[in-house]
């Protein structure tokens, strides 16, 4: 008699887990922060707010090689990478902007903007994964 597969879940409840995976992320890394009651504060109040890329194209070819048991070790860095630097790029659009004029090499004055704040990323990387 055949057995019923066992329930895939949906990917609605794989961002849950993942959202949670973030979250607990977070708060573990807290510890690593010891005594610096700024940065602990920052970490506490923006852990709640996580927010999904789009999974276009790019980004599901990406999480196909990534899962891929056939990947080479040197696509697998390669892609690593790749998904984390979109990852900061899609971060850098929360972070607030103030506007700045510059002069361009044309003597033109160009209106764009820069952060408001100094900005540190964090990238944590499984065992086996650095170069």
């Amino acid at each position: 008699m055949a057995q019923p597969s066992p329930k895939r879940s949906t990917d609605h409840e794989s961002s849950e887990i993942a959202t949670a995976s973030v979250h607990a992320g977070v708060h573990a890394s807290l510890e690593m922060l010891g005594d610096n009651a700024d940065m602990r504060g920052a970490v506490l109040r923006d852990s709640s707010n996580v927010h999904l890329i789009d999974l276009d194209s790019n980004v599901r070819h990406i999480l196909t090689v990534l899962r891929d048991n056939a990947t080479s070790r040197g696509d697998l860095v390669f892609f690593v990478h790749r998904l984390a630097r979109l990852l900061v790029e899609e971060g850098l659009n929360f972070v607030s902007t103030k506007p700045k004029i510059v002069t361009t090499p044309c003597n033109e004055q160009f209106q764009g903007v820069e952060f408001s704040h100094s900005i540190c990323g964090i990238t944590i990387v499984r065992a086996g994964m650095q170069e």
